[in-house]
C-alpha cells in the first residue's frame, strides 16, 4: 500500500493538485475536523471539503474516515503526511526567500584575487 501511495504522489502532483490541497490536507491532520481545518486555515469548510475530496480523487483513495470524535486518517494518509510535511517545509523556505529573510548564498565570501596591496571580495 505504501508503495502504491508513494507513486501516486508523483502522478497527483502532474495532474496539477496544488500546494493549497496538501496545505489543507495537513490541517485536517492537525485539528481532526474540516471545520477546525478551517479555521485554521481562514477558508471555508466547505472549500476543506472540495480539497480533501480533490486528493482522494486523484489518489482515488479514502484520506480520512468518519468517528465520534472527528476525522481520522487512513493508511493512505500517514503515507502521505511525509510528503505532505516536505512540501510544506520547502514552501516555507520559499517564502522565507521571498521575503528576504532566506539567503541566495550560504557560504562567506573568499578571496579571488589581489589587486595591488588589497584584496577584492567577489561573492559566488
Amino acid at each position: 500500500m505504501l508503495r502504491f501511495v508513494t507513486n501516486q504522489v508523483h502522478l497527483c502532483m502532474a495532474m496539477g493538485i496544488g500546494w493549497e490541497f496538501y496545505r489543507t490536507f495537513l490541517a485536517v491532520l492537525t485539528e481532526g475536523s474540516l471545520s477546525g481545518a478551517a479555521r485554521s486555515l481562514g477558508i471555508t469548510q466547505p472549500t476543506v471539503g472540495r480539497h480533501i475530496s480533490a486528493l482522494e480523487a486523484s489518489f482515488d483513495q479514502a484520506l480520512f474516515t468518519r468517528s465520534q470524535t472527528g476525522l481520522l486518517p487512513t493508511e493512505a494518509a500517514q503515507a502521505l503526511r511525509g510528503h505532505a510535511e516536505a512540501m510544506r517545509s520547502t514552501a516555507a523556505a520559499l517564502e522565507r526567500m521571498a521575503t528576504g529573510q532566506g539567503h541566495l548564498v550560504s557560504a562567506p565570501p573568499r578571496p579571488r584575487g589581489v589587486d595591488g596591496a588589497r584584496c577584492r571580495w567577489i561573492m559566488d
